[in-house]
């Protein structure tokens, strides 16, 4: 289990006035049993009783992409997509957090980057056949 700390009033926040969470200061989202903290770009962690998917609903439209059952990520900075092995990859947000990519949802997040035009044939490329860390 993870220990992190939120902050009261900023829990208040996030539960009563939801339409006040600015999507563009959510860096990511991580899954805590059948709640979740969100990270901001500010570096606060806001805990909040609702599920990775509640969210996922809510800013698929908005530039968030579900690389993993615990993470939903912001794509809207530069990220990094770093692979480890063939079948493991991380994705290397802004703030330098890294984090795992499931191995079911990596193709489908190379084709919504690709998509976006945020990654074009060379660097996938270099990311499968190279196995080198590509910026998006």
């Amino acid at each position: 289990m993870h220990s992190l700390e939120h902050d009261a009033e900023t829990l208040a926040s996030v539960l009563h006035k939801e339409e006040e969470l600015d999507a563009a200061r959510i860096r990511y989202i991580m899954a805590y049993d059948n709640c979740c903290y969100i990270f901001m770009t500010d570096g606060r962690k806001i805990f909040d009783n609702k599920t990775v998917k509640h969210y996922e609903t809510i800013y698929c439209y908005k530039e968030f992409y579900r690389i993993h059952h615990k993470y939903l990520i912001n794509t809207a900075g530069e990220i990094i997509i770093k692979p480890l092995s063939a079948r493991k990859y991380m994705v290397i947000l802004p703030c330098n957090t890294e984090l795992e990519i499931s191995y079911r949802r990596k193709d489908g997040f190379i084709l919504y980057l690709a998509n976006r035009k945020r990654l074009n044939c060379d660097r996938m490329n270099e990311l499968f056949v190279n196995n080198r860390p590509v910026s998006c």
